[in-house]
């Protein structure tokens, strides 16, 4: 059975690497490096203790994912190559601590995601001003409130991943003026989005997934304040996308503005458009529907051209 592999035997010319279902591998070493290695990933190795040693060799590596390695159990961060522009570790339950990633100056992305024997995130997260994407959550479980972690100013798009203790997104959300999307999943116990995320003045897109107890969105006028928001999806979310109901629905009236919004799959029109649900729900029938909503399309642009 693997379990260990010979980098050496290698071609040092080779450019992506991946080590994947190797059940009884221990140990990757890397003591020569792999000089035109750009992309590794290592996956479902339930074995593996901790990443490759040597990895400061592969000087041209920028692309690093680490997913369901059960017994990884730590990462030296120092012995990352600054050159990376993609880290991610998921699925990695034995991992309890990530070390300052501030050496990864050219970082771009960061996705730290299903780890749950982790109780913190790693230090040093504000002096990677390359950072553009950064992915977290699905944490130790017994956490009741999400681990701070330090505003990073340029960040465009960011994911949360929640679990069922806790009831709030973190505070410090607020101050990623320059996010223009924010997808929440998984923040089972949490019951209303808080007031502030109307203060995140660049936001294009808004995704709520699997949060099956979210009653509330922000007040209208939260809402109203993120005048670049175009698109909102919901979906997985029960009690929410009852209550944002075109015709009945009691926060529907916090999003009817915003050009693109999907509840559940569906796309529903804002009412700015003569077109609206019914021409979606004809056009799944057949060509004779296809022809009706020519029509109707046709109609409007009618109008619109009187």
């Amino acid at each position: 059975m693997l379990s260990s592999i010979g980098i050496h035997s290698l071609p040092p010319s080779l450019h992506s690497l991946d080590i994947s279902g190797c059940k009884s591998l221990e140990s990757i070493p890397f003591e020569q490096g792999l000089p035109s290695l750009c992309k590794l990933d290592i996956r479902r190795c339930p074995q593996l203790s901790s990443l490759p040693s040597g990895l400061e060799y592969c000087t041209s590596l920028q692309d690093l994912t680490i997913s369901d390695c059960e017994m990884l159990s730590s990462i030296g961060i120092h012995g990352l190559p600054p050159s990376l522009h993609s880290l991610g570790i998921n699925g990695c339950n034995s991992l309890e601590s990530i070390p300052s990633l501030e050496n990864l100056t050219h970082l771009r992305k960061l996705e730290i995601v299903d780890c749950h024997g982790l109780k913190n995130l790693p230090g040093g997260l504000k002096t990677l001003t390359s950072l553009k994407e950064l992915e977290i959550g699905g944490f130790w479980k017994e956490l009741d409130s999400f681990p701070p972690f330090e505003v990073i100013p340029q960040l465009e798009s960011l994911m949360l991943r929640g679990w069922p203790t806790l009831q709030s997104l973190p505070e410090n959300v607020q101050h990623l003026t320059s996010l223009t999307h924010l997808e929440i999943r998984h923040f089972d116990g949490m019951e209303s989005l808080p007031e502030w995320l109307g203060n995140l003045a660049s936001l294009q897109s808004l995704r709520i997934w699997r949060c099956k107890n979210l009653k509330y969105l922000p007040t209208a006028e939260a809402m109203k304040c993120l005048t670049k928001l175009k698109k909102v999806y919901i979906a997985d979310c029960p009690v929410l996308k009852e209550r944002c109901n075109k015709k009945s629905g009691p926060e529907w009236h916090k999003i009817s503005h915003i050009p693109t919004i999907e509840l559940g799959g569906r796309l529903v029109s804002n009412g700015n458009s003569q077109l609206s649900e019914v021409a979606s729900d004809q056009i799944h029938g057949g060509f004779g529907c296809c022809i009706w909503a020519w029509e109707q399309l046709s109609r409007v642009l009618g109008w619109v051209l009187h």
